[in-house]
């Protein structure tokens, strides 16, 4: 049997159906159970629940827990930041969501660039101030 006729049989999952429990969730991104935990009690990422109580995760919510974790971890934005973006997205059109979410990539790397050029010249005065000790 070719892959075409396989491929053809098999059942698409809905993204958002919960699928994953936070150990599994763990292992494919290798975030820590504690990580996620923060972020739901933050408010920032609502995973479902099984009947007896279990938290579950959707190929949704791990892409969002990417993200989350890309600007938390690369972008140094706090939880109360991400959830007011996430909050503020919610808000508008989707074509209107993509052009504001390239726009806020941008202001954040401009921003991390004068953050990283002030503590190079702050670094340099006091290279300047011990040297002259």
């Amino acid at each position: 049997m070719s892959l075409s006729k396989i491929t053809a049989h098999m059942v698409k999952i809905d993204p958002d159906m919960p699928l994953y429990s936070i150990g599994v969730v763990e292992d494919i991104l290798g975030i820590p159970q504690r990580i996620l935990r923060t972020y739901e009690e933050k408010g920032v990422i609502r995973p479902s629940r099984s009947d007896t109580n279990r938290r579950l995760y959707s190929q949704t919510d791990l892409s969002k827990i990417q993200y989350v974790h890309y600007l938390t971890h690369i972008k140094k934005v706090n939880l109360s930041g991400v959830k007011e973006i996430f909050d503020l997205l919610g808000k508008i059109p989707a074509e209107a969501r993509e052009i504001i979410l390239a726009e806020s990539e941008q202001e954040i790397q401009a921003l991390s660039e004068e953050k990283k050029k002030i503590l190079h010249e702050g670094a340099e005065d006091i290279e300047k101030e011990i040297l002259t000790k």
